[in-house]
């Protein structure tokens, strides 16, 4: 059963996915939150990756860093196999970072919990049981509509398994735990994509945003005589950017780079590039930019023609599209990102033709 929500609680927040500095978007979704709550509760406690965070009024007051990093992804693949878990539980949910999540979990003044993902509840089972928490969940995405992108036959037999195994235990998680929690989604589609399985789950709708930036700049059209600058940004070692990419370098760059030829030049900006990113990125000669401070992405966006979305899937609110238009930058995306029938700032553009693209 949901607990009743007390403001005069100190709110705890798991996130174990956050790395700085922020480039994922569901990293600078939960710091935000934890920014903007700890202007109506007394604190917040964040606890990312390696670092916990206290915020009061908007303010970091204490900054603390612990040894931690994330599991290895093949390890944490075949841990999902062999417990028949969730891959982000294993990948995420180390024993350095459970053992520093129970200290605050027990703490009887946080009584309401805020999960990053549903795998992150995963740490309740450490804990001692509690009654008077009131518990939320940030899904972050749709997670069912995620595992069965990736039980695409393109890709391999290995990360087809894990993903349908990390489906199964999402159901399994549901039929056990669902009433015990509040759900936040970031988008309609998020919401009815939960609803096709558990229709009765308590949800809110979060819609999400991104900071006015401060600069004196305006969505431009760019001569098509002078550079053209292609900018990707987010995190580099996740499937779906890598997927991104990859549809990128197949569907869009040839027909991009017949029409544009030495005008063109990409850059591809994020955190932890995988191998598959680097040799990618190296094959067809594009700018990697890996792991840059907030200045150097500043820069980037500001000198960039458009962001590129080139997703031929997708899940959750696309910070990166609000990114982009926040510092006067318009976009080219897919119609997985943005709805066509959405208005769509000139000279932004919205389809999966190439040829529209270039032009």
């Amino acid at each position: 059963m949901i607990q009743t929500f007390q403001p005069d609680s100190p709110w705890l927040i798991l996130a174990p996915h956050i790395k700085y500095p922020l480039r994922n978007g569901g990293d600078i979704l939960l710091e935000k939150i934890a920014h903007y709550i700890s202007y109506h509760v007394p604190h917040v406690i964040l606890m990312g990756m390696d670092t916990i965070r206290r915020y009061e009024k908007g303010t970091v007051v204490e900054d603390i860093e612990f040894p931690n990093k994330h599991r290895d992804k093949h390890l944490a693949s075949v841990q999902t196999l062999l417990f028949q878990g969730h891959y982000l539980e294993r990948k995420f949910n180390t024993k350095l970072y459970t053992q520093r999540a129970l200290y605050y979990l027990q703490k009887p003044d946080y009584k309401t919990v805020l999960y990053s993902y549903i795998s992150t509840t995963f740490l309740q089972k450490y804990s001692s049981l509690r009654t008077d928490q009131f518990s939320i969940i940030c899904t972050q995405n749709d997670e069912f509509k995620w595992f069965e992108d990736l039980q695409s036959p393109n890709l391999s037999v290995f990360t087809r398994l894990v993903a349908w195994q990390s489906y199964r235990w999402l159901k399994a998680w549901f039929a056990d735990w669902q009433d015990n929690f509040l759900f936040l989604h970031v988008s309609s589609s998020d919401a009815k994509g939960f609803d096709r399985y558990f229709p009765q789950h308590s949800r809110l709708l979060m819609s999400v945003g991104a900071d006015e930036e401060d600069i004196d700049c305006e969505l431009t059209i760019t001569n098509s005589s002078e550079q053209i600058t292609l900018l990707f940004v987010g995190s580099l070692s996740t499937q779906m950017n890598y997927d991104a990419l990859t549809c990128f370098a197949q569907k869009f760059y040839p027909v991009l780079h017949n029409r544009l030829g030495e005008a063109l030049s990409i850059q591809i900006v994020g955190s932890s590039p995988s191998s598959l990113v680097q040799q990618l990125c190296s094959s067809m000669n594009w700018n990697l930019h890996a792991n840059v401070s907030d200045t150097e992405l500043r820069s980037l966006l500001q000198t960039a023609s458009f962001s590129i979305l080139p997703f031929n899937y997708a899940t959750g609110a696309k910070l990166k599209l609000l990114k982009s238009l926040s510092n006067g930058l318009p976009y080219l995306a897919t119609p997985h990102v943005v709805d066509p029938s959405d208005i769509v700032p000139v000279p932004c553009y919205v389809s999966n033709d190439p040829e529209g693209w270039a032009d």
